[in-house]
Parts: C-alpha cells; structure tokens; sequence
C-alpha cells in the first residue's frame, strides 16, 4: 500500500498519523485570557524559575514535552525524532530542551508556522514508515523575543495598531503512524505554501505580510483535493491576527472562495485585549492554540472531524530573497495587496488630528498666557506622566501611534511605561532606573543632533 501521495502541493496520506497525545504550556498573559482553561499547565512567573527569559523559554518547551509524553504514555526512548523550533537564534530553546531529553532532534526555525512544519513533516516520517513516534513542538517567549526581534521592554516603546504580541506559550504533539494502537485526531493532508512576498516592509504589520501566503496555500489545498470549503466546520490560521484575519477574507473573496468559517488563533488567545493590539503571535500562539484547544475539541467530535494544513511565510518579508506568486497571480510589489477598510487611512488620520491638537495646544498657552516655552514644556511631560500612570494615555497612543508618541506628552508616557515595566521586572530599584533605561535612545538623540548643530552653526541673539 502506498504510504502517501502527491497530488500538486499536497501530501495526501491513504493510512493517516494520529495526533496521539498533546499538551499546552503558557505563561502570565496566558492565564489571563479567554482560553486559560485550555492549557494543561499555566505559570505566573515568566522566567518559569530561571534566571533570564531564554532559560525561560528553554524550561517552559521541558515542560510542554514531558506532559506530552506523560499524557500518551510514551517514554522518551520510544520517540524516534523530536522536530522543535522557537524564535531564539540558532534554535537556543529547542536545542537545550532537546539536551536534556536525549531524543533525535532536528531543529526547524519557520518563525510562526513552526509548528504546521513539525506536524506536516512528522506526519510525512510516520506515514512512510521512518519514524514510530515524533514529537512535534515549538515555543514562543514575549520577553526574549522582544529583545531579538524589536526593543528591549525596559524603553517602553509604543506599538503600532497592527502590532501583535509574542505568546508566552509552547505546544507540542505526539503523533504516531496509523495501525500502532493510538487514538488520536488523524492528519489526512499536509499542505507545504510558497514563500510569498508583496514588498511588505513593516515589520509591526505581521498580519499583512502573511496573509498572502495563507489564502495561498489554503487555495492550493482546495484545489488539490477537490474540497468545497464548506466542507470544514472551520478553517484555523496560526497568527494573521486582526489585520491579517481581513486581508485573508479580502484575497479568498477576490478568488471566488468564501464566506467560510474561519478562526485564527493569533485573534483567539487573547480575545479583544486592547493591549495585544492585532492578536497573538510567535511559534507557540498556534502550538499552544492548537494543543490545548482545537486538538480538543475534534476529539470530542470524533478523529474525522479535520484536516491540518500550513501556510509558509516570513514573519519578517525580506524582498530581496523572497519571491512568490500572488494568490490572484498579480506581479508582487503590493498592487494588489487590498487595503483593510479603514484601516491605515484611519491611523494616518487620527495621528494627524491627535498630534495636530497637543502642538495647538501648545502654541495657545504661548499666545495666551505668561508661561515660558520652558514651563509649557515640562508640563507636557509631567502631564504625560500623569495621564500614563492614570491610564489615559495609553489608549490614546494606541490610537494615534506616533501623533501620541512624538510630542512630549509622549516623552513622558514613555517615562511612566519605562518606570512600570522595570519596577514589574526589578522591583523598587526599577523607580530609579526605567526611566532612564526608556528615554536613553531619544536622550541620546537629543544630544547628538544638538552637538551637531552647534558644529555646523553659531548661536547668536535672538532679537
């Protein structure tokens, strides 16, 4: 009997892998979400007992693995390949985890479709007959990523609209070859995207670089297989988030594909936290997501409840490297990207009148009172203070991105969100230095243009 067949992009297996056990592991922000109650281990504390988040992260895969394994019954020597992956360079967490596991590992760096990697490929090693268990895992840490791939948390730097928040979280499966005794939910299909890429620069704006390999890849699937999309009780994403979410809906549309039931995890995790922004995101988002959750709730409804599919794409569109094909077969270069409704002419807007206000503010206590340009600006500041501290000024930022962020009521919401997230992380000693620590990039700016400018010109009376 064949062991699986090829049909366009995708795998198709006669005798399906079982997902035969699963578990999910998060952090803080996780257990104050709406699916809490999902995860089979939640920790307050997001150092997980070590000493630095990559520990951290390193503790919290550990700790998803030996659930798993103690969920199916299987112990480590019965596993013939690990596949894990995370955010941290070179694989860091994965690798350390694997350590002290002692299982065949091999080390997968897709950024957010990790885990779609690791099951697609576990599910291909079992279904042809070289693999008897694989674990397939990944892990996300907001800590250790955010000082990777953005800021330091310690300058408190405001996020955009589109921004999304790293998952706390890791997941990891089981799965077996069909025949070995397991039950589980099986995986019928895997379906491996193309790279795409439409000249998306943003690197805050996730959603809208990923969302073109999503409607991609899910259109080949239903292609190859010849399956209606209203065949699916529902169709999951990993990590578009809010953004992407609507760009997906707006490329399936324009292909003639929809309206379907669709749920992406990235919005799910964290349900309408407005700090969160467009949604979860990272490696362990959809493992997590996928583990404690979905993989659930198919059981419940029987192991023909699903199919899995993974859509490929840079977190991060490097247009040098990257080339692909649009969904509509447009020449990339962001044409055709569709534009969400409202959404960056809506930010423009409310950036220009939000910013527009605190200058004119400003210039009418000039005009209007006896305060020195000195006194009005160190109100600013103390007054952003102060509207940061009550929560005021955080909405406001969110709303107007950098109309909030580039006058100085923004310098002193910087200050206050810098002081917070030290004192959370250093306790009282963080009074003394979160400040500092937030404002050191835009002092230092300061500084140097100012040095500069006294170089290149001479100060003289200003009457």
């Amino acid at each position: 009997m064949e062991t699986a067949l090829r049909q366009g992009d995708t795998l198709l297996f006669p005798a399906p892998p079982v997902l035969a056990a699963h578990a999910a592991v998060g952090g803080k922000k996780e257990s104050e979400g709406p699916l809490a109650g999902a995860f089979d281990e939640l920790s307050r504390d997001n150092l997980f007992g070590q000493d630095n988040w990559e520990a951290a992260e390193r503790a919290l895969q550990l700790r998803a693995a030996r659930l798993c394994l103690q969920k199916g019954h299987a112990a480590e020597d019965s596993v013939s390949l690990a596949l894990a992956g995370d955010l941290q360079a070179q694989c860091t967490a994965s690798s350390y985890a694997m350590r002290e596991l002692g299982i065949p590992y091999a080390g997968l760096f897709g950024a957010c479709s990790t885990m779609a990697e690791a099951l697609g490929l576990g599910a291909a090693l079992c279904a042809g007959g070289m693999a008897r268990g694989v674990l397939a895992m990944a892990s996300g840490h907001f800590c250790a990523a955010e000082r990777q791939f953005r800021t330091p948390l310690c300058y408190g730097a405001v996020r955009t609209p589109t921004a999304q928040w790293t998952a706390t979280a890791a997941g990891c499966c089981l799965l077996r070859p069909a025949g070995e005794g397991a039950a589980g939910v099986r995986v019928r299909a895997v379906t491996l995207g193309r790279v795409q890429d439409y000249q998306v620069k943003d690197i805050t704006n996730m959603g809208a670089a990923m969302a073109p390999a999503a409607a991609a890849t899910l259109l080949r699937y239903l292609r190859d297989t010849g399956t209606p999309p209203a065949a699916f009780d529902c169709i999951y994403t990993g990590d578009l988030g809010r953004v992407g979410s609507g760009l997906l809906a707006e490329l399936l549309e324009a292909e003639g594909t929809g309206p379907l039931h669709h749920e992406d995890c990235g919005c799910l995790l964290y349900g309408h936290d407005p700090k969160v922004h467009s949604g979860a995101s990272g490696p362990g988002c959809c493992a997590s997501v996928l583990c404690g959750h979905i993989l659930p709730q198919l059981e419940q409804g029987g192991p023909e409840a699903g199919a899995l599919s993974g859509h490929r794409s840079a977190d991060e569109p490097d247009h040098i490297f990257a080339k692909g094909e649009h969904p509509r077969h447009c020449p990339s270069g962001g044409a055709c990207l569709p534009r969400l409704e409202g959404g960056l002419t809506m930010g423009y807007l409310w950036a220009f009148l939000v910013g527009g206000a605190i200058c004119a503010a400003g210039q009418l206590l000039i005009d209007l009172t006896s305060l020195t340009p000195a006194r009005i600006l160190t109100g600013y500041v103390v007054a952003g203070v102060a509207l940061s501290a009550l929560g005021l000024y955080g909405p406001l930022a969110d709303l107007a991105g950098a109309g909030a962020s580039v006058p100085l009521l923004g310098f002193g919401h910087l200050l206050a969100q810098g002081v917070r997230q030290a004192v959370a992380q250093q306790g009282l000693l963080g009074c003394l230095t979160g400040g500092l620590q937030a404002g050191a990039a835009g002092i230092a700016a300061s500084l140097i243009c100012g040095v500069a400018a006294s170089w290149l010109g001479k100060s003289r009376d200003q009457n």
